[in-house]
């Protein structure tokens, strides 16, 4: 079985659970996923089932859409409910004089102007960002004290769809490798009043959504009974990647390890971020090519694929 699978992870189960469960409804043990969900957050997984492993790096990753809800006034040393949560309002301030300070119009003017277009972020303290070869989360466990470096991330929308103090709703559609998590701590720290991050779901990776997903219920229900789950073909997420189709006589060079000749259309593969080809014989895609050297393409991946 080669292809993808979008699943709907429920919350407290990881994505490795996913994996492990995909493993079993398809008894095999070539499964992967295109990127981790936290825990506690729930919605959009890939997964990626034998020669769909191959692809993963070239998956489109962007832009991802995330629903969720902050909890304002307090903050959590993982920036989510997981953590150990402290208030953060003063003693002397009440709810009803911070309901009247902190109004969604003071919300939105702050996210206009600090949480939109590319922005610079710091990744959580708790996370697997990696410090000097150790995952982030492993220092801060120890104890140690974290200097994370920023880095540029992408938010192409952040509004708020319901608000009523202490709880913020959202909705927001970001570049792959931005926290949640620490966008909502942020804009706490801009608001004065603190927040974490209570829930999250993830709606949407590029042109695959939840809504299409399978849910993990039905997925061990399955189990044994892998036809009856619906299987993305390779072909359906490379739709992104220019497009090169080859003949069979090109096909058995590159087969061989060898080398063919670029056609003049194929050189528009080198704008785009990937700077790869997806390789299709007939209907069925069967790699992904590269420029070895200016004028000559060859498989960088190449698909074990029946072409009966």
């Amino acid at each position: 079985m080669d292809g993808f699978l979008l699943v709907d992870k429920p919350p407290v189960s990881t994505s490795f659970n996913v994996v492990s469960l995909c493993r079993k409804v398809f008894q095999m043990t070539k499964v992967g996923h295109s990127g981790t969900l936290d825990p506690f957050a729930t919605g959009l997984l890939m997964v990626a089932l034998g020669e769909g492993l191959k692809l993963l790096e070239y998956l489109p990753s962007q832009p991802k859409e995330y629903v969720g809800t902050a909890v304002l006034g307090a903050s959590s040393a993982t920036y989510d409910c997981d953590g150990v949560i402290s208030v953060t309002i003063p003693p002397d301030e009440s709810l009803d004089s911070l309901s009247k300070k902190v109004d969604l119009s003071f919300i939105n003017t702050l996210i206009q102007e600090n949480f939109l277009g590319s922005i610079s972020q710091v990744p959580p303290d708790h996370s697997a960002v990696k410090v000097r070869g150790i995952p982030a989360y492993i220092r801060a466990r120890r104890g140690e004290e974290l200097l994370i470096a920023p880095r540029q991330v992408q938010i192409d929308l952040f509004e708020v769809t319901k608000f009523e103090y202490p709880f913020l709703s959202f909705r927001v559609q970001v570049s792959s490798g931005t926290y949640i998590r620490s966008l909502l701590h942020d804009l706490g720290i801009l608001l004065g009043t603190g927040a974490y991050l209570d829930s999250l779901r993830r709606t949407r990776i590029a042109q695959f959504s939840v809504e299409d997903a399978v849910s993990v219920p039905r997925l061990e229900s399955s189990i044994g009974k892998r036809g009856e789950v619906g299987v993305l073909p390779l072909e359906q997420v490379v739709q992104h990647l220019p497009r090169r189709d080859l003949t069979e006589a090109e096909y058995l060079p590159l087969s061989n390890g060898l080398f063919i000749d670029a056609l003049s259309a194929d050189h528009a593969a080198l704008e785009t971020s990937h700077r790869v080809l997806a390789a299709f014989l007939g209907n069925r895609l069967v790699g992904v090519l590269e420029f070895a050297m200016p004028g000559k393409l060859k498989f960088r991946k190449k698909l074990h694929v029946d072409l009966a």
